[in-house]
């Protein structure tokens, strides 16, 4: 199975409730040293941390729709159809605490046209639940401070000419500059061309123990 590893060291910049850890469901959260699934109040015998469930991709007050997002079946969210001129976001409005570490597995379709564009991103920012960008700005352009994983399908202007991931911080897309973390990668074998009609795992971890971000992405098929 073709995979691609990219890994960081960084500083938190979100953090609240030193308690409570908030995950997806189908996620899972490391407490007191066992990955737990479910929600409810768990406890080391001096310490009690309280674990929320959100539920996907049902909405929830906790889960914030922008642009041309939408619902569709099967635990999917749809940023944008295969049309020209969408944008869209989907937002938790609770802050993970990046005290705690986290673990999403999540399954990326990037379309079936390799005329498509610009790409997606999974992004942290304490900033709003209603801001984004769209067409080169891959929905994160500008939002500071962020910390973004891009998949990005388009060549831009510091961009490859091959579909790649990168991880930038501040909004920032310049491959060239300090803001670009780490990237850009292209897909294998030989800077694939991810358009291609296939469903593909993303992976995004957080050990906040060694201050390390990893991001895997995979072949389903």
């Amino acid at each position: 199975m073709n995979k691609i590893l990219l890994f960081i060291f960084l500083i938190p910049i979100l953090s609240i409730g030193q308690n409570t850890i908030t995950i997806c469901d189908g996620d899972s959260a490391l407490i007191f040293g066992n990955w737990e699934t479910s929600a409810g109040v768990y406890t080391n015998g001096g310490q009690n941390t309280t674990l929320i469930i959100n539920p996907l991709p049902i909405i929830t007050p906790n889960f914030i729709l922008n642009g041309n997002a939408q619902i569709q079946p099967g635990n999917v969210f749809q940023l944008t159809s295969a049309n020209n001129g969408q944008s869209g976001s989907v937002w938790n409005n609770i802050q993970i605490n990046l005290n705690n570490p986290f673990h999403f597995n999540i399954d990326v379709f990037l379309g079936c046209n390799n005329g498509g564009a610009d790409g997606i991103a999974f992004v942290l920012q304490p900033v709003s639940t209603s801001i984004g960008s769209q067409g080169g700005g891959i929905g994160y352009a500008g939002i500071s401070p962020s910390f973004a994983v891009e998949f990005d399908t388009w060549q831009n202007s510091s961009d490859p000419s091959y579909d790649h991931i990168a991880i930038q911080k501040n909004g920032v897309l310049n491959h060239n500059g300090g803001n670009n973390l780490a990237g850009p990668v292209g897909f294998p074998p030989s800077n694939y061309q991810i358009e291609d009609c296939q469903w593909h795992s993303a992976v995004f971890k957080w050990n906040p123990s060694s201050q390390t971000f990893t991001s895997r992405f995979r072949w389903l098929f």
